[in-house]
């Protein structure tokens, strides 16, 4: 049985960027029988489930309109099936949900997603060690990243890990370390989590980094602190805010009206290249069209129709390690220009 897919999670690769979330609009929920009134409540579960993977933020299931199409759930259902431990996988039409999730302005996020390294210095009743991918808050971790959409990692701590970070310097803030030592894995976005336990809660303490940052001094681009009443709780709350901060960087918001976008590649010789990044352009959430204006000699320019903005689409092609922006020769250019180095 397939389940949610992050490609080259854990591939050391420092070319490896954003990951492709498979089974995207699946849903899978634990049901107590298999009677038609514990489908109908697992079908709407599992509905509720991908748009909360779709959209970013759980906060919109009490929107108006989502719930009015979580009352429709039948309506976007494509098959359903029983697996193992009592769940019910049910696959929904991607389309359909899509279409009403524009319909009601709410943001959509694509299956292109950023990968995260999250270094996690974590105490209970003892001293702070650092959590690596075999140790035992690993899979509340994944699971909650499958769940939510979120591509997310451990480092692997090797002989290599352990002589380039300490667990200080992950509990402490400290994070020139933990950049230098994350570049291996190839992420785009590193996580240095504190986790202890504390009148009774377990609380986190969030850092994100973007790793390809070019700033002198590492700083920090977004900081969050949540807490749960169990370490598994606290660490899908750490997940649940970072679907949220991701969705609002690169998930597309239509507006009602289409806007569009002229971009110019350099390509490498031959129909290949040309194909597949058209293929990749039309694959962006954002985008809603594409058509070539014109082929030159080891370049193409394209026209995008778009159902965000432009911003959202150089967001998504920042994570691509294939697309290099280069800069303009002309004052005002009709069209931003790129390498697309894919072959």
């Amino acid at each position: 049985m397939r389940t949610f897919l992050f490609l080259l999670a854990f591939c050391l690769s420092a070319g490896a960027r954003a990951v492709t979330v498979e089974d995207l609009y699946r849903g899978q929920v634990p049901v107590d029988s298999r009677s038609a009134q514990e489908r109908q409540q697992g079908v709407r579960a599992a509905l509720a489930q991908v748009i909360v993977r779709v959209t970013g933020d759980e906060a919109l299931l009490a929107d108006e309109s989502v719930r009015s199409v979580l009352g429709r759930a039948d309506r976007f259902l494509l098959s359903f099936g029983y697996g193992e431990a009592g769940m019910l996988q049910v696959d929904f039409d991607g389309e359909r949900i899509r279409q009403a999730l524009q319909a009601a302005e709410l943001p959509l996020w694509g299956a292109q997603r950023p990968q995260t390294l999250v270094w996690l210095a974590g105490a209970g009743d003892g001293a702070p060690q650092l959590l690596g991918e075999s140790d035992e808050w690993a899979n509340p971790l994944s699971n909650s990243g499958e769940r939510r959409g979120v591509p997310v990692l451990l480092p692997i701590l090797d002989l290599e890990d352990s002589l380039a970070v300490e667990v200080n310097d992950v509990w402490g803030g400290f994070p020139s370390k933990v950049l230098e030592a994350s570049t291996r894995y190839g992420s785009d976005f590193v996580a240095s989590v504190r986790l202890e336990q504390s009148q009774g809660q377990w609380q986190y303490a969030l850092a994100l980094y973007e790793l390809r940052s070019e700033a002198v001094i590492p700083r920090p681009v977004f900081r969050d602190r949540g807490q749960g009443e169990t370490p598994e709780a606290a660490l899908d709350a750490l997940v649940a805010t970072l679907a949220k901060y991701y969705a609002g960087r690169y998930a597309a918001v239509f507006s009602g009206s289409a806007d569009t976008a002229q971009l110019r590649f350099e390509i490498p010789k031959g129909l290949a290249p040309l194909i597949a990044l058209e293929r990749y352009l039309e694959s962006l959430t954002p985008v809603r069209s594409v058509t070539i204006v014109e082929v030159g000699q080891g370049e193409v320019q394209f026209s995008l129709e778009l159902v965000g903005g432009i911003a959202e689409v150089e967001q998504l092609m920042g994570l691509n390690p294939a697309i290099t922006a280069l800069p303009s020769e002309e004052p005002l250019p009709a069209a931003p220009r790129y390498r697309w180095s894919m072959r």
